[in-house]
């Protein structure tokens, strides 16, 4: 890419006492001694705050004293981000002193004496008196400050090694680079508040340092695209700083040669085309990030260097911004975070161009409203979407959830505003840090809490009861564009963002937050989904999980129909409808009424109906409405928090003395597991593991019939429920009995309590449970290592002498004579093996064991002896040691010779040659890799590499050498960037083979939320897809059919092309699928061992004493590793 030729160089004036200017102060200063003597010395007017208009930038230089709350002059240059004074920056009584050379353009200079009190205000203002009184009729450059912890600059000694730590990040992976991964921001940062030479040393040669990487990455992974999040900031510090001496124009110019190639780069992204985003529809945040950049790059280059090859892409983003600034609500529905990027970025855009309308048109106002209401009584806000874990409050620190309220307190002074901001910002603090985000504060830090003078904080008490936060046209507009024609929005209904339940905000009081939304970026298929429960201080319900997207990872229902979990998709990839309509919110005293409904889901209409007794409980009654006629078989599933006491009825939850019940009523049968993903993290009051409770119920229903949960939530263990009626519940509460439920139109509401209570059934499987020996099977051998867990475990296929390979957690290998059990060898390993793999790799007829390990490398062993034959560290993002999650072995090349490939949790493949000298590394986009294979797929005589991972690109294809061939679709609102629908989330099954006679193999893969997929493997194009609901535990590929296993108990037989040929439900959870010669072997979580053969016929059965945790089968020997760590061998005969 060749060197810009720049058009001129940036000039920096000097400001003549003699040219025009006017002192800008706060209104009570205007005739202030000290004002007065400074507009003397510049021969200047003095304009009091509320008489200053902008366009006097253009008339005259402007010296500007005070904040942005209090000088509008300050407040045009904070939000051009030429300065970052507020009430809060710098704080306390400190100042900054600058001058800002041509800060809007316009000719003329601007010098700020800023303050966030009236003694730092004083002292900014009487320094630079003194340095006019010290000038010779002209201001040069102005740095003056006093900063209570200013950054410490670093020694010489330590340059260097700071500027090698920033250029190594280029080699991170991942569009790694000192603009994402390094401290060059920082350090720009620092030098705007110091002024230190040091850190413009830093600066210059980072830079510089830069060009080069960045050309080659561009060359070397031409398909890898940069966002650069907050290049915007970097070009405005680098423009506030860019005067400092210890830069000549050498170093300017390769400062702006970086940025226009950054700038080139975005501007050529799909992300700005009007197909991709459309106008009038809002925006995701990867858009908004690169229209900042984008503006904010040409902005600079033609101001200051007169470049304008940006100029279209600044009219394009223009068009980019006018979309969002229609509405609060992007295209990201993730709380604790993203939900708040692209509005921020939205009214930081505007208020560059001193456009006020995103506040005057209401929606940062509406963005308060969604603050308070996804924020529990805990103060915690709720992680919905995209997030992970439970963001607890905590004093210190600052969220950017509190953007919206500082900005309205600023521009509104709004009293509800000022007292949420209060309680959400109790003891906190920005940092110094913080202030580059331009947050606008007019808010004064006292001992009552933040103030503004002349507003007293009010409660929102029009927030609380049952409030819904309506979802803004735009968003209904992007819904009927994106989802299927049945379930695009009815223009007559009423449709919802989120809904909270609270009568105070008091932690101890109840709170409810009800998601109305299962669609947009980031968002999660949580349509009708309960975010969060607390009360008594406590969260009781959990969601939060960046990846895990599917109904089943939430408060939810599932709906399988016929075995299957979506006959008519609303959507690429998703089984649920994107929108709830909102068709009963009211309150009555001391009662609140909920309907919310999920229209089309899988055959039913889902109405979740919330009756609400204020203090008492709250009741949810959840009704399956039959539209298509079918074997149903539905879920619903509550994520629990803390430590559980089931009895019929009835689970208690408690943490530490506190406890509340969750009641049920109806038909169901329920079954309590424990959450895989752990602890919740973040979560102060219980550091167990979540548990999920499921309440299961199967019928075939006809058209009109319904399945009806019936739950309470209480706190009260007085209160008792009983079902009478088959939508109604009689509770008893003391001495109060009222009846709960949907009366004969379906809407919710209490009735008479005078009828009789329906006897409770025996919860039934519909379909016949398989055959199985309730005796327990007596193993050929069973083996207890002295290890701590067992770890992998895989098989040691010699034709001379067959062996079983366990690892164990701290380290330990042992191989284990399949005749016996007896170990032939045990090693101890430098660190715990995560994957073995056992392969002929040298082509003596005897196996090799490939051993990845929990310190990123890579062991190559002698299968006979155990002794290393070779040892490898591993790459992984940003160089961070990462655990092995799978390996394999394959001829790359096509020429004979076998490679070893070992992928990561840090993203990446590396590929070694079979003595293991390294050949290649190469991240894969995204994630966690959860499989690896290598075939020639697609018959060109060398091998494609195959890569699974847990994200919501489940599926990506490289090349031999590592060259990226496809992948499927990253994320909603990225659809640009994808050559797929969206095709699932978190692979965990892929099998290589030929569906359709033609001697290719084909791509057959399942998912973590119930997908399997054929495709082929040029493309990707999609040759069949099916939902079942469950995460796919075991996929196999029989000689006439497919063979799959879902968690909740499903086997089906395809047919190559997808079709269903059999389904059978074994009433249990699936642990564990593998095949064994031509038939299929399950798992299941009580202990069971199941045979069947090619037809679905079940032929075997085994009973172990234990839960199984793995299982191995060769054509004879099914090895299960039991949750005692018990290594069992058994047969079938």
């Amino acid at each position: 890419m060749p060197d810009i030729d720049l058009p001129r160089d940036r000039l920096f004036r000097a400001t003549s006492l003699s040219d025009p200017i006017v002192v800008v102060v706060p209104d009570a200063w205007s005739t202030d001694p000290l004002v007065q003597r400074l507009a003397d010395m510049c021969s200047a007017a003095i304009i009091p705050h509320g008489a200053f208009d902008p366009s006097a930038f253009g008339e005259a230089h402007v010296i500007a004293c005070g904040h942005v709350a209090n000088n509008a002059a300050v407040a045009r240059l904070y939000n051009a981000r030429c300065c970052f004074v507020d009430t809060l920056f710098p704080g306390r009584d400190d100042y900054l002193l600058r001058s800002i050379s041509d800060p809007l353009g316009l000719g003329h200079n601007a010098v700020v004496a800023g303050a966030s009190s009236e003694a730092g205000l004083y002292a900014a203002t009487t320094e630079l008196i003194n340095v006019i009184d010290a000038c010779d009729g002209a201001l040069k450059r102005i740095f003056k400050c006093a900063l209570a912890r200013p950054p410490k600059p670093p020694e010489a000694s330590e340059l260097d090694a700071l500027i090698d730590q920033d250029l190594n990040t280029w080699d991170g992976g991942w569009v790694a680079s000192p603009f994402r991964s390094g401290k060059l921001k920082q350090y720009l940062w620092q030098m705007y508040l110091t002024d230190h030479e040091a850190w413009g040393t830093l600066i210059t040669a980072i830079f510089a340092g830069s060009i080069e990487p960045w050309r080659q990455q561009r060359i070397r992974e031409p398909q890898e695209y940069h966002d650069f999040f907050g290049l915007n900031l970097f070009i405005h510090l680098w423009d506030l700083i860019e005067d400092h001496p210890v830069f000549d124009n050498a170093n300017r110019h390769a400062v702006v040669q970086m940025f226009v190639e950054q700038l080139r780069h975005l501007a050529g992204l799909f992300y700005l085309h009007q197909e991709i985003n459309p106008d009038g529809l809002p925006r995701q945040n990867h858009v908004t990030f690169i229209g900042l950049n984008l503006a904010a790059g040409h902005d600079y280059l033609s101001r200051r260097y007169g470049v304008t090859e940006f100029a279209d892409a600044s009219r394009r983003v223009e068009r980019i911004f006018a979309g969002q600034a229609l509405g609060y609500k992007p295209n990201d529905d993730a709380g604790v975070g993203y939900v708040w990027a692209v509005p921020r970025h939205t009214l930081e855009y505007l208020l560059t161009r001193d456009d006020y309308s995103y506040l005057d048109d209401g929606h940062v106002a509406d963005l308060c409203r969604l603050v308070a209401i996804t924020t529990d009584n805990l103060r915690s806000e709720v992680g919905y979407g995209d997030s992970s874990g439970y963001a607890a409050f905590e004093t210190g620190g600052w969220r950017s959830h509190l953007w919206p309220l500082v900005a309205s307190v600023w521009h509104s002074c709004d009293p509800t505003h000022l007292w949420l901001l209060n309680w959400l910002a109790q003891d906190k603090l920005p940092g110094l840090d913080d202030a580059q985000q331009s947050w606008h504060a007019s808010v004064e830090l006292t001992e009552a809490g933040f103030v503004v003078p002349g507003v007293d904080p009010e409660p929102p008490d029009d927030l609380l009861g049952v409030t819904a936060l309506a979802l803004p046209e735009t968003s209904r507009r992007w819904v009927e564009r994106d989802a299927a024609a049945e379930y695009r929005p009815d223009p007559a209904a009423r449709y919802f963002d989120k809904l909270s339940l609270r009568s105070s905000f008091s932690a101890d009081d109840e709170y409810l937050l009800l998601e109305g939304v299962g669609t947009f970026c980031h968002g999660h298929e949580d349509t009708n989904a309960v975010l969060r429960l607390t009360w008594l201080d406590r969260a009781w319900l959990a969601d939060g999980d960046y990846i895990r997207a599917a109904p089943k990872f939430h408060n939810s229902v599932t709906v399988q129909r016929d075995g299957v979990g979506v006959l008519q998709s609303p959507g690429a990839g998703v089984v649920i409808p994107p929108l709830a309509r909102l068709t009963v919110a009211r309150q009555d005293g001391d009662w609140g009424f909920v309907q919310s409904v999920a229209a089309g889901y899988n055959g039913v209409d889902w109405h979740r109906n919330i009756i609400w007794k204020k203090g008492r409980y709250i009741a949810v009654v959840d009704e399956l409405h039959c539209r298509e006629p079918g074997e149903y078989r539905c879920r619903c599933l509550w994520r629990v928090v803390g430590d559980v006491d089931a009895s019929p009825g009835q689970v208690l939850l408690s943490q530490a003395g506190t406890q509340l019940l969750l009641l049920n009523a109806d038909d169901s049968m329920q079954q309590i597991v424990e959450d895989p993903g752990g602890p919740w993290g973040g979560y102060p009051h219980h550091d167990g593991a979540l548990h999920v409770v499921h309440q299961k119920q199967a019928e075939r229903l006809a058209v009109g019939e319904s399945i009806t949960f019936l739950h309470l939530f209480t706190p009260h263990d007085g209160v008792r429920i009983e079902r009478c009626h088959r939508a109604r519940m009689r509770i008893s509460d003391g001495d109060e009995t009222t009846i709960v439920g949907l009366d004969e139109a379906g809407k919710p509401g209490t009735f008479a309590a005078d009828d009789d209570p329906i006897p409770r059934k025996v919860p039934t499987e519909m379909a016949a449970i398989v055959a199985t020996d309730a005796r327990h099977t007596r193993p050929l051998w069973q083996q207890n290592l002295d290890i701590d867990a067992v770890g992998p475990v895989t098989i040691f296929d010699s034709a001379t002498d067959p062996a079983l390979l366990v690892a164990g957690a701290n380290g330990d290998l042992a191989r284990l004579r399949t005749a016996d059990g007896i170990p032939a060898w045990h090693v101890q390993l430098p660190s715990p093996a995560t994957a073995l793999l056992a392969a002929d790799i040298d082509g003596d007829g005897n196996p090799e064991i490939l051993v990845g390990t929990s310190a990123s490398e890579l062991i190559v062993l002698d299968g006979a002896t155990g002794h290393q034959r070779g040892r490898r560290p591993l790459k992984n993002l940003n160089d961070v040691p990462a655990p092995v999650t799978t390996l394999c072995v394959a001829d790359l090349e096509g020429e004979g010779s076998l490679s070893l490939l070992a992928g990561t949790a840090g993203w990446f493949v590396n590929v070694f040659a079979a003595d293991t000298t390294p050949k290649w590394a190469q991240w894969i986009r995204y994630h966690v890799i959860t499989a690896l294979q290598a075939a020639d797929v697609d018959g060109d005589g060398r091998a494609e590499v195959i890569v699974g991972n847990t994200y919501s690109t489940p599926l990506t294809v490289h090349e031999f050498d590592g060259a990226f061939r496809w992948s499927t679709l990253e994320q909603v609102g990225a659809e640009g960037n994808a050559t797929t629908p969206r095709r699932g989330i978190g692979l965990t099954q892929l099998r290589l083979c030929d569906l359709d006679g033609d001697t290719r193999q084909e791509i057959l893969y399942g998912t973590e939320d119930g997908w399997l997929f054929a495709v082929e493997p040029r493309r990707g194009e999609e040759l069949w897809q099916l939902n079942i609901v469950g995460k796919v535990v075991g996929l196999e590929r029989l000689p006439s059919a497919i063979v799959a296993a879902g968690e909740f108990g499903d086997l089906y037989l395809l047919g190559f092309d997808g079709t269903v040929q059999t389904h059978k439900h074994v009433g249990e959870w699936i642990r564990a699928a593998a095949r064994s010669g031509d038939d299929i072997v399950i798992a299941t979580d009580e202990g069971r061992v199941l045979k069947f053969g090619a037809t679905g016929v079940q032929t075997g059965s085994l009973q172990t004493k234990g839960e199984i945790r793995q299982l191995h089968c060769t054509e004879r020997d099914i090895f299960c590793v039991l949750d005692d760590h018990r290594i069992c061998l058994y047969h079938f005969d």
